[in-house]
């Protein structure tokens, strides 16, 4: 077994320890799992379907997403205007690396189109829902954005694995 398909392997794991996680809140355990292994396993995207310069930067941006969310789930970051401060930059490089790496997605060929469209739009909503105060009415809505995450990682990794 290549490095790549323990990579898309990584990515399916992390889609299953997310919807844990979304779904068991008691066990946040698995949420740090999943954010590890879709750190370790998100390279692979790039490795797949290279796309130069624009594809390496939204890597680098979802890795660097997902290290300071990362230190907030290992309480590295104390709860102050600091953490407000990187709660928001790690959502905005979300963001960034998801939209430029789910429309890299929708022009590469190399997965299907609608693996992009899901994960540019888990990136929008999860910033937008973060900016704005949607209140308790949208709370509901907040369990839709790591279905969609879930989603489009699972299908990150499933087709990484399967490829040769």
């Amino acid at each position: 077994m290549n490095v790549r398909r323990l990579q898309g392997l990584a990515l399916i794991l992390s889609a299953v320890g997310l919807l844990l996680g979304a779904f068991i809140p008691e066990t946040s355990i698995f949420l740090t799992i999943s954010v590890i292994l879709f750190i370790l396993g998100i390279p692979a995207v790039y490795s797949a379907q290279p796309t130069g310069w624009i594809g390496l930067a939204g890597i680098v941006l979802l890795e660097l997403a997902a290290l300071i969310a990362l230190g907030f789930r290992l309480h590295l970051v104390p709860p102050s205007s600091l953490g407000d401060s990187l709660s928001l930059t790690s959502a905005i490089l979300g963001m960034l690396g998801a939209v430029i790496i789910g429309w890299l997605t929708t022009r590469g060929h190399v997965f299907p189109v609608w693996v992009g469209w899901v994960f540019m739009a888990q990136g929008l909503l999860n910033f937008l829902t973060g900016l704005f105060n949607i209140g308790a009415p949208g709370r509901s809505f907040l369990i839709l954005i790591p279905i969609l995450q879930a989603v489009a990682t699972f299908a990150y990794g499933y087709f990484i694995y399967q490829l040769q």
